[in-house]
This record gives structure tokens, C-alpha cells and sequence, in this order.
């Protein structure tokens, strides 16, 4: 009587990587933390602490005590609509996509989608704008993202 000492199931992982090691990497790629300095907009988030304070027209940002005030009325906002609002003000006029946004404000998270990015702009204006539906501050750059419309002074 014979014994069969090959593994039947073998093949399988013959050429191709194991479940175990695809399960492994997977774990690697979600707790992947990239750079955020890499990109461009988020250069505020590392901003010098002696200059906490950032203002973009009638907004004014104490990034060092983490306060915002419009037109001199403080705003109690929330950690993303404060990170998203800085990111804004750190460069008015400037159109940030959505990709952008979704790198700076969820750096830590592989799962984030553009969807919160959306998400997280309707949630700030209906703090920030008076009429939410016809925002004054963050205007949509159809096909290209979100900016944050400040008034020049001349």
C-alpha cells in the first residue's frame, strides 16, 4: 500500500502568493500612514507654531487653541470641518479636488472616498454659510473640486 506524501492542495500556491500573505499585506496597506507634506495643500497642518494664527478675508484661525471666528463671530466646529476649513484658508481661491481634499483630511484612513470629501464640504457650509444651498464662502469648481472665495481688498 502506497502513501501519498504530496499535499493535495499544493498547486495552488504554486506561483501565486498564500491567502495568509495577501491577508498580511492588506493589513500593511490599510495601516499605511503616507506623508501628508507630500502634498501640497496640506503644508498648513505643519505650519510653524509662532504663526497660529491664519486669516483669509473674514475668517481668522487660532490653529494653536484650535478657534474659529467669521466676520468676528466665533464658530464651534468639528475636527473636520476645522481641518477642512484651514486646509481651505491656507490658500484662498485655489481650487483643492476632491482627491486632494480626501489625501490631507484622511491620510490615515485607505477607505476614505471622494463621497466624504462631499460630505464634509456640505457639513462645513451648513455651519459656516448663511444660505447653505447658495454658498457665499466655498464655491464648487464644477469638474475640478471646492475653493474658499474670500473678498480682495484693493
Amino acid at each position: 500500500m502506497a502513501v501519498n506524501l504530496v499535499d493535495k492542495d499544493a498547486h495552488r500556491h504554486v506561483g501565486s502568493v498564500s491567502p495568509i500573505t495577501e491577508r498580511r499585506k492588506g493589513a500593511e496597506r490599510r495601516n499605511f500612514i503616507p506623508d501628508r507634506r507630500e502634498f501640497v495643500g496640506c503644508g498648513r497642518l505643519y505650519a510653524d507654531p509662532a504663526k497660529s494664527d491664519l486669516s483669509a478675508g473674514p475668517f481668522v484661525i487660532d490653529d494653536r487653541q484650535k478657534l474659529v471666528f467669521i466676520e468676528g463671530e466665533r464658530m464651534h466646529l468639528s475636527r473636520k470641518e476645522y481641518a477642512l476649513l484651514t486646509l481651505l484658508a491656507a490658500d484662498p481661491g485655489r481650487v483643492f479636488s476632491n482627491k486632494e481634499i480626501v489625501a490631507c483630511l484622511w491620510a490615515d484612513r485607505s477607505d476614505a472616498t471622494v463621497s466624504d470629501a462631499i460630505q464634509s464640504i456640505y457639513l462645513l457650509r451648513k455651519r459656516i454659510e448663511k444660505d447653505p444651498k447658495n454658498p457665499r464662502w466655498i464655491q464648487t469648481a464644477n469638474g475640478f473640486g471646492y475653493q474658499l472665495v474670500v473678498p480682495v481688498k484693493v
